[in-house]
C-alpha cells in the first residue's frame, strides 16, 4: 500500500545526560547508529515516503552521511526545542511525528494504523 504522507524524525537532542562525545542518536548499536535504526523503523511502514529528520545544526553533515543511502531522507536543522523542531519539519510538509528517537518501541503496525486511521474517520 502506498501512503500519501511524510514523516518526521526528531533527532535534535544534545544527549547531555548520556555524557558521551556525540548525542545519543549517533551512538552505534548493533552495527548502526540509533538514528539509522529509528529511521528504518519509521520508513518501512510508511512505504519509504519522505522522512524529514531534524538534527542540531552542528550535526547536519554527520546525519546526511549516515542517512545518505536512503533516498527518502531529508535532513534539516532542528530548533531550540522539540516544538520548534517539529514546526521546522512540518514546514517541509511532513505529517507523521515520531517524537522519540527509540526504534525498539515503535512497531510497523502502530505506524500503519496511525497513518490509516485519520483517513477512515
Amino acid at each position: 500500500m502506498q501512503y500519501d504522507v511524510a514523516g518526521i524524525l526528531l533527532a535534535g537532542g544534545q544527549g547531555q545526560r548520556m555524557n558521551w562525545e556525540l548525542p545519543k542518536q549517533f551512538i552505534r548499536i548493533a552495527g548502526k547508529s540509533i538514528l539509522e535504526h529509528s529511521f528504518e523503523a519509521l520508513s518501512s511502514p510508511l512505504n519509504h515516503s519522505l522522512i524529514v529528520v531534524t538534527v542540531p545544526s552542528e550535526y547536519v553533515s554527520l546525519a546526511e552521511k549516515i542517512l545518505g543511502q536512503y533516498k527518502n531522507a531529508k535532513v534539516i536543522v532542528g530548533g531550540n526545542s522539540r516544538q520548534s523542531s517539529t514546526r521546522a519539519a512540518l514546514s517541509r510538509s511532513a505529517q507523521f511525528v515520531n517524537k522519540k528517537n527509540r526504534p525498539v518501541w515503535i512497531s510497523a503496525t502502530v505506524i500503519a494504523s496511525t497513518v490509516i486511521s485519520p483517513r477512515t474517520n
